[in-house]
């Protein structure tokens, strides 16, 4: 009994490590991790690995306006759509603030872009309170980045910085 309630401690405390609070999605420092093991993964089997770098549009704006309270609800409804849209082997990762990681193992580029699609779809079409008051656009949207390994890179810094380039074009662009 007593070794069964530490092991269960042990597990609580081990997940608590590499989970982000607010959110419930894997800390930075999990990604870290893990994005280099997905990439020597993917070497050795041969196959794709895709990035998505997402970042809520305006978020400072909403925080502003509805105060922080409101602007945690968002993170937690966000991170609630994002993870009911993807697949039981990709991971989704606060990256910091408003940001967001997805690794998507086995999945090439178009794959992916299959994926920022309907992640942005779903968010677009998701009504959220206060959007209409605080939002430029009077909606809650999302930006993504998009990057695969290989064909966009080879380390895993390369490939964040693919993808966060173009999460700022996609911003840019709107």
């Amino acid at each position: 009994s007593i070794a069964m309630e530490r092991s269960f401690l042990y597990a609580q405390v081990r997940d608590t490590s590499v989970r982000e609070g607010l959110t419930g999605c894997y800390n930075r420092r999990k990604f870290d991790v893990d994005i280099a093991a997905e990439i020597a993964e993917a070497k050795q089997q041969g196959k794709p690995l895709s990035f998505l770098m997402i970042d809520i549009d305006w978020f400072k704006k909403y925080n502003d306006f509805h105060g922080h309270p409101k602007g945690d609800i968002l993170l937690q409804k966000i991170v609630n759509i994002l993870t009911f849209s993807i697949r039981p082997l990709d991971k989704i990762y606060r990256y910091g603030g408003e940001e967001f990681a997805i690794l998507l193992p086995e999945t090439d580029k178009a794959g992916a872009l299959v994926v920022a699609t309907r992640l942005l779809k779903a968010v677009q079409n998701k009504g959220f309170e206060g959007e209409r008051a605080s939002q430029p656009a009077k909606k809650i949207t999302i930006s993504i980045g998009v990057a695969s390994f290989p064909s966009d890179a080879k380390r895993d810094n390369e490939l964040i910085e693919a993808a966060d380039s173009a999460l700022y074009k996609a911003k840019q662009s709107g």
